[in-house]
């Protein structure tokens, strides 16, 4: 495995954000834990101390963050930022439970498998019936249970899955395989939904045509990410989580993803609006090893509605 480089851009202040940040200057969180970028919102209504109970001093140290380690962790480049929804809660993974839910019974935070939210056959001849019915109700019904086992009297249990996968190390084995497969697939599930757009418009077809020229270009960018990752993995269409404008393409291995900071490279750090599934179980029946002929059919079935309402 080749070294991961686990730094970040350097970033730089931006002067609209002195006003919003007013108020953060007593923020607190875990000082063992690494806070993802967009769970700033989802924890507001927590009294921003990402739904984690502080009153047991014992049980996590924590310390005060300032104005701009908050702006470094959380990657805010403006105040338009503070309102952007997570993107597990968009496609349905996220999880994040209430502080009435986690006082009364701990399983009722489990994650659970979501619908595949179309029958077995839609995406036929893209993808089989049998491949579809054995990847959602197998492979995946799988990661989401063994995500639950791992999280069992973890200290991340209860937390956002996107604030899990941000937290995680090379350590974490049991949460990086599991919870990173539950969210690829749940966002899999959701940009091929049959239905939308069958092509790119608005803010998505302009930041398209800027970062790669035409739709033609970013097809050409994913397939080759696709076909390049060796084994088993999956490419990705990725938004610059301090520059919403610039969309990349990126690939990683087994099941890491994009919300990885402490696992990616810093290159493929960012906010995933679409993904494709490279692994053999997502269509080997179907095509063997005709890896390219199944990626081509699946880009071909893609639903730019749903890519475009998981953008910042």
């Amino acid at each position: 495995m080749p070294d991961r480089d686990l730094g970040s851009p350097a970033w730089k202040e931006p002067d609209s954000t002195a006003v919003i940040f007013s108020s953060f200057n007593t923020l607190k969180l875990p000082a063992s834990k690494t806070v993802h970028r967009s769970a700033l919102n989802q924890r507001e209504h927590n009294g921003l101390n990402y739904g984690m109970d502080t009153s047991n001093s014992n049980d996590i140290s924590m310390r005060t963050m300032d104005k701009r380690t908050f702006l470094k962790v959380t990657g805010i480049a403006g105040a338009g930022a503070l309102t952007l929804p997570l993107v597990s809660t968009l496609i349905g993974c996220s999880n994040a439970p209430s502080e009435e839910s986690k006082a009364t019974e701990t399983q009722g935070a489990a994650f659970s498998l979501p619908e595949l939210g179309f029958s077995h056959e839609a995406l036929e001849p893209a993808v089989d019936r049998k491949t579809m019915r054995i990847h959602h109700g197998k492979h995946h019904a799988g990661y989401v249970r063994k995500l639950n086992a791992a999280l069992a009297e973890h200290p991340l249990m209860n937390q956002p899955l996107e604030t899990i996968l941000a937290s995680i190390t090379l350590e974490d084995t049991g949460l990086r395989n599991n919870g990173g497969g539950h969210f690829n697939h749940a966002l899999f599930w959701k940009v091929l939904k049959p239905g939308g757009e069958s092509a790119p418009s608005g803010a998505l077809a302009r930041r398209i045509d800027a970062n790669f020229g035409s739709l033609d270009g970013l097809m050409a960018a994913l397939s080759a990410a696709a076909a390049g990752r060796f084994g088993s993995g999956w490419a990705w269409l990725i938004q610059d989580a301090n520059d919403p404008d610039r969309l990349f393409v990126a690939s990683t291995e087994n099941q890491d993803n994009p919300l990885m900071t402490g696992i990616v490279d810093a290159k493929s750090q960012g906010r995933p609006i679409l993904g494709i599934d490279v692994w053999e179980h997502a269509y080997y029946l179907n095509y063997q090893n005709r890896r390219t002929d199944y990626v081509a059919a699946l880009l071909d079935r893609v639903n730019w509605t749903a890519v475009a309402g998981l953008m910042s």
